[in-house]
């Protein structure tokens, strides 16, 4: 595992419970800036309890969440937004709000609820609009786009907000191939230019394994295997973690691990 001092996200020995059952269990995990982490396990495994604790959202039963070294749950709401970006799976739009006016949103923690944005976050709005190729959209209003065109405006909301940790969970669900790889290029430029930690939650094995650094696989609340694709994404772990028979081998243009599906590794009634 990554050598976690430099880390911008760190939990230690993460526990979590819903009522009397652990969800998480003994989990440490670290994000490094200046790179894409991403958090990848079957449904139900505990990806998105994660990243709610590494936001502050929840605060662990056991254990300890630090974003820069310090206490995320104990920080104020504005002074945490000011320093970490999170972005849930399930996003309601805003109703009568433009796609720009949801975009400048993510300056709320810069502005404060008695200011009106100015300049400098309009320009930022406007920066994240045509990274995620909305600027012909900046005038529609949100409700009346398709689910892969809000997909966009929220993940330029979350660039938007300018921060250096970002927690993004299935930040690529509803769009197309192209945009997929283009989403995950826009993130990978903004962790190296910003020197940020970008947390992802990923359903695809493949991207995680083209676009990460460090992959965590988790499986029932632990992470059973961590570090980078090379090493983790291999069918043995594929088996372990979901189930599944896989044919892995090495993409001829970058040699990093690509995963076949073949078949479920148990049949399921």
């Amino acid at each position: 595992m990554r050598d976690t001092k430099e880390a911008l996200v760190r939990l230690d020995g993460v526990w979590f419970s819903y009522g009397r059952r652990w969800v998480i269990q003994d989990v440490t995990f670290a994000a490094a800036p200046g790179e894409i982490t991403a958090i990848v396990g079957p449904n139900g495994a505990g990806k998105s309890t994660l990243l709610k604790i590494a936001s502050g959202f929840l605060r662990p039963g056991k254990g300890s969440s630090r974003v820069l070294g310090r206490n995320v749950a104990a920080m104020p709401a504005r002074e945490r937004g000011k320093l970490l970006t999170f972005m849930g799976a399930e996003l309601e739009p805003v109703f009568g709000f433009t796609v720009e006016e949801t975009v400048l949103l993510g300056r709320f923690p810069h502005i404060g609820a008695l200011r009106k944005e100015g300049p400098d976050d309009v320009a930022a709005a406007r920066r994240a609009m045509s990274l995620l190729h909305l600027d012909d959209l900046a005038q529609r209003p949100i409700t009346g786009l398709s689910s892969g065109e809000r997909q966009r405006v929220y993940l330029a909301r979350a660039l938007c907000q300018e921060t250096s940790i970002l927690l993004l969970d299935e930040p690529t669900a509803h769009l197309d191939m192209a945009y997929e790889m283009w989403v995950m290029e826009v993130l990978c430029r903004t962790a190296q230019e910003r020197k940020a930690a970008v947390v992802v939650i990923l359903h695809d094995l493949n991207l995680a394994a083209r676009f990460a650094s460090s992959l965590y696989f988790v499986r029932e609340g632990r992470v059973c295997k961590s570090g980078p694709p090379a090493e983790t994404v291999t069918a043995e772990t594929i088996r372990e973690v979901y189930g599944a028979e896989c044919y892995v081998f090495r993409h001829p243009e970058g040699q990093w691990p690509q995963v076949i599906p073949l078949r479920p590794a148990q049949k399921y009634p």
